[in-house]
């Protein structure tokens, strides 16, 4: 997936695709949730990152 295919409007996002919005690494990804640095919620075994989550992470950085 690449940023021009995602969805507009998107509530939430897997950690796949936070990787590709970022272009970050996988490992880095999971350290930024573990951490708390990146909020998510959990859906089952699914992990799913809001986009407002995401949103605060750039600001921030």
């Amino acid at each position: 997936m690449t940023l021009k295919n995602a969805e507009v409007g998107r509530r939430a996002y897997s950690p796949r695709e936070v990787e590709q919005l970022l272009g970050i690494s996988k490992n880095l990804t999971y350290k930024l949730i573990e951490s708390g640095e990146l909020k998510s919620v959990r859906a089952g075994k699914r992990i799913l990152v809001p986009a407002w989550a995401v949103e605060d992470f750039l600001k921030k950085a």
